[in-house]
């Protein structure tokens, strides 16, 4: 699909971890990492490029705002309001970017998660590629996955909330 949004229906406690594993069939598969705190209209998170396939061409279409960022890298990623055109769209933080180790054509194992309080934090094979401080406090949130192009399989999804009240 061009695009598929993959998430949480009900909101979970904002301490919590979101993990599974991927597996991306296409080496142009943009994937964001994504959490909607409660209450507001905003999304933070991650965009992720898989890495660099030999032989994979760039794809006529194309996903702005995500094509400056390189394959093999993440980027901090924001939902911001566009007064011009009226409308919400993505945007990249900042343009640095970290390593990340997300090869197309094998699966992978991915988690999303706020355990320190304020701090999102997205880890792939099991290592760190990226963090950013988010706006939550105690309140509740959905996390979930924005997926570009490419087929991407998903599988052993799961949430686990921390400190539940």
């Amino acid at each position: 699909p061009a695009r598929a949004p993959v998430g949480v229906s009900e909101p979970v406690h904002a301490r919590m971890r979101f993990e599974g594993e991927m597996h991306l069939s296409d080496c142009n598969t943009i994937v964001s990492f994504l959490l909607s705190p409660s209450g507001l209209s905003t999304n933070q998170g991650f965009i992720v490029r898989p890495t660099k396939v030999k032989g994979c061409k760039r794809p006529k279409t194309m996903y702005l705002p995500f094509d400056p960022l390189p394959p093999g890298k993440v980027a901090n990623l924001r939902r911001v309001f566009l007064e011009k055109h009226n409308v919400f769209d993505f945007e990249l933080d900042d343009q640095r970017t970290n390593p990340a180790p997300l090869p197309a054509g094998e699966w992978v194992t991915f988690a999303l998660d706020t355990i320190q309080a304020g701090v999102l934090v997205l880890e792939i094979n099991g290592k760190e590629a990226a963090r950013q401080d988010v706006p939550i406090s105690d309140s509740e949130v959905r996390p979930g996955l924005l997926l570009y192009g490419g087929t991407v399989k998903l599988r052993n999804l799961r949430v686990t909330e921390l400190d539940k009240p």
